[in-house]
């Protein structure tokens, strides 16, 4: 569904400056100007029912650990509209079922980029995701370690 809200935001553009939206953009907003309005209504329901089961599994957790990504952070000097639509980071569950969630750092790779974790709360319960996310940071100090950033070519 996010999908194709995106698509239908981006659809006056797309027939009429298409070459004006970048690579990875136009890649992931095309395919949403192919689902059917049925489709549409079965993904509503779904995402009811989703959600749903989601607060039922959450009713007894206070913070809800996961990871973010199924990889370390994207080097810069990465083309970025040339990255794989299979590494996607996992955080749509959360963001259609109503939770807050935050992304932070949970160690660095053998190249030095970060990898993440995601931590996702109930509704309404931002200033304890966000207490927990800060003590998590401070007692690992990730804030403190930056990548090197390189140039030139692409990893």
């Amino acid at each position: 569904m996010i999908l194709v809200w995106a698509s239908a935001a981006y659809q006056a553009g797309l027939r009429t400056r298409y070459d004006d939206y970048g690579a990875l953009l136009r890649r992931r907003l095309v395919p949403g100007t192919l689902i059917s309005v049925v489709d549409c209504v079965q993904a509503l329901r779904q995402w009811r029912v989703m959600a749903q089961t989601v607060r039922q599994v959450m009713e007894g957790v206070d913070i809800l650990l996961t990871t973010s990504s199924p990889c370390e952070a994207m080097p810069v000097a990465v083309d970025h509209s040339l990255r794989n639509l299979d590494l996607q980071p996992f955080t749509a569950p959360f963001n259609v079922t109503d939770q807050p969630a935050i992304t932070v750092c949970a160690d660095f790779c053998e190249r030095g980029l970060p990898v993440s974790i995601q931590l996702d709360a109930r509704p309404f319960e931002e200033p304890l995701l966000l207490a927990v996310a800060d003590a998590y940071e401070k007692a690992h100090g990730w804030r403190a370690r930056r990548p090197a950033f390189t140039t030139g070519h692409a990893v």
